[in-house]
């Protein structure tokens, strides 16, 4: 671990990368990767067919799906409709920072 002093300077990729990072196939059920994102406290997934890298699932992809999924486009939006969306973005990601955090402690 990085001291406080210490900086970023000297290291690479490969000195602070996750070694073995969690999989997930892309038939996966998004309730089961964000299941798997909580218990793990990690934020993202690699996500594999047969062993073979096909993107990256990001809670913030998730996040994303969630907010528009089902409802007005952007175009479609009031500017109250808008605050609102942003509202609950803003209480989802703080809700993902605090139970991160609190993981991270333990």
């Amino acid at each position: 671990m990085l001291n406080e002093n210490d900086t970023f300077g000297h290291l690479t990729a490969k000195d602070i990368m996750t070694k073995n990072p969690k999989r997930i196939q892309s038939t996966t059920m998004v309730a089961d990767a964000l299941n798997m994102l909580e218990d793990f406290a990690i934020t993202q997934l690699i996500v594999v067919d047969n062993d073979e890298y096909k993107g990256v699932l990001h809670l913030h992809d998730i996040l994303k799906k969630e907010l528009y999924n089902g409802k007005k486009t952007l175009k479609e939006m009031s500017f109250l409709d808008h605050l609102e969306e942003l509202r609950w973005l803003l209480v989802r990601s703080s809700a993902a920072v605090i139970i991160m955090a609190f993981a991270a402690i333990l």
